[in-house]
Order: C-alpha cells, then sequence, then structure tokens
C-alpha cells in the first residue's frame, strides 16, 4: 500500500468515526430530552391527579442506565440530583439504574473522567462533600450554557 493510499484510507477512517461520534452525541442529547419529557409528563399528571383530589395514575420515572455509555448514565445522575453527589454516590445511582459496570475494567475511572469533563462545562459545579469532591449541576438555562461553552471554544479554552 502506498503512502498516499494509507493516508486516505486513515483520513477516511477518522472521517466516519468524527460522523459516527456527532450521531452518538446526537442520540445522547435525544434520549437526554426524551428523559425530560417523560418526567416532565409525569410530574403534569401527578399535579394534576393532586388538585383533583385523586392518586396519580403513573409510576414516578426512574432513570434508566441499560444500554447506555457511561458519560450519559454520569451526566444524568448529576443532572436528576438536588445535592452534590460523589463518585462513589454517582457510581451507586447508576448501578441502581441499570448501569452495567461489570462491562467495563475500571468504572470508576470512567465515572472520574466523565465528572471532571463535566465540571469542566458551565452545567457542573465541583465542590466539597465530608471533605470530598462532589459535583452538583448548577441549573443555569441551556442558552446560557450554550453562549457560555460557545465562548470558551471562541477563545481557545476547550
Amino acid at each position: 500500500m502506498s503512502t498516499d493510499a494509507f493516508e486516505q484510507a486513515l483520513n477516511l477512517a477518522r472521517s466516519e468515526m468524527e460522523s459516527l461520534k456527532r450521531k452518538r452525541d446526537e442520540l445522547e442529547e435525544e434520549v437526554i430530552g426524551i428523559n425530560e419529557r417523560i418526567a416532565k409528563l409525569t410530574e403534569t399528571e401527578a399535579s394534576l391527579s393532586r388538585l383533583c383530589g385523586e392518586k396519580p395514575t403513573l409510576p414516578r420515572m426512574e432513570l434508566s442506565f441499560v444500554g447506555v455509555g457511561p458519560a450519559l448514565a454520569v451526566r444524568e445522575v448529576v443532572k436528576s440530583s438536588n445535592v452534590a453527589l460523589t463518585p462513589m454516590e454517582v457510581r451507586d445511582r447508576i448501578v441502581a439504574g441499570g448501569f452495567d459496570v461489570a462491562q467495563h475494567n475500571n468504572p470508576m475511572a470512567s465515572i472520574h473522567t466523565a465528572l471532571k469533563r463535566l465540571a469542566s462545562t458551565p452545567e457542573v459545579s465541583e465542590t466539597l462533600k465530608d471533605g470530598k469532591k462532589a459535583y452538583r449541576w448548577n441549573r443555569i438555562p441551556r442558552r446560557a450554557a450554550l453562549s457560555a461553552s460557545t465562548l470558551d471554544v471562541d477563545r481557545g479554552k476547550l
């Protein structure tokens, strides 16, 4: 195989990988959106039922991480929590949601990596909880988070 042919094959493989990563990111965003919509609809039904003096008929949505990658599972756990979580608490919650840690050689490394990446965004803050690092969702408007991320990219910070 000539150098040119090899470089073309390598560039094609890289291009395909980037395309697949974009598709994965789009699908993960879609999953997040659907989970949020289900949670909001379930909560709305529960609120309306209480106003009518009835018991809610729909079960509260539990987070499910079956077949989901560690980064998305970690993100959803942190986002759904009202308190800062340590990496061990995040692990316990994703396991409770059906995430199969046995499929990962070092699941805590994956969790720590995902948490550190999240903490580098405007959406998540790193804090201390009982002297240990913990992570909390900042509850900022999505448009503001996107603007801050765009500014960081434009300034070469990311």
